[in-house]
C-alpha cells in the first residue's frame, strides 16, 4: 500500500509533542502554584473550548491570542482574577508551542518532499450547534 497523504492533529501532536492542551494546563496550573484538581481544570478547559468554538472571531486569532482567550475563559469558569497567574500560563503554554512546533517543522519539511501533509482539528460544527446552560459563553 502506497501512502499519499499524513494527516496530523494540531491540539498536542504538533504543538505539545503527543501531550494534549488539557494534560498541558493542568501542570501549567501547578507550576504557577495553583494546586487545582484534573477535573477542575477540566471542566475549565471544557468552557473556553466551547467558547472558543462559538465565538466566530477566535478563528481569525494566531496562537499568543488564542490561548490569551483560551486562558481568560478558563480563568473565569475557576473564578480566579490573577492576570499574574494567567500572563505565567500563557508565556509558558506558548513558549513550550512554539519550541515543539519548532521540532515538529523539521519533519514535517522531510514529509512533504514525499507525501501531502494535513493538519486536522477536534474542532466540529456539532460542538456549536447547541448551547448547554452548563455552558454559557
Amino acid at each position: 500500500m502506497l501512502v499519499r497523504a499524513v494527516l496530523f492533529d494540531f491540539g498536542g501532536t504538533l504543538d505539545g509533542g503527543g501531550v494534549h492542551w488539557l494534560e498541558r494546563f493542568v501542570q501549567l496550573y501547578r507550576d504557577a502554584g495553583l494546586a487545582l484538581s484534573f477535573d477542575r481544570v477540566r471542566d475549565a478547559f471544557d468552557y473556553a473550548t466551547y467558547c472558543a468554538y462559538t465565538d466566530p472571531a477566535v478563528a481569525d486569532l494566531r496562537l499568543q491570542p488564542l490561548i490569551e482567550f483560551h486562558v481568560a475563559r478558563q480563568m473565569e469558569r475557576l473564578g480566579l482574577d490573577d492576570e499574574s497567574v494567567a500572563a505565567r500560563v500563557v508565556a509558558a503554554f506558548v513558549d513550550g508551542a512554539r519550541a515543539r512546533l519548532a521540532e515538529s517543522r523539521t519533519v514535517l519539511e522531510r514529509l512533504r518532499r514525499r507525501v501531502a501533509l494535513g493538519v486536522v482539528s477536534t474542532a466540529t460544527s456539532t460542538a456549536c450547534s447547541t448551547k448547554p446552560a452548563s455552558r454559557p459563553c
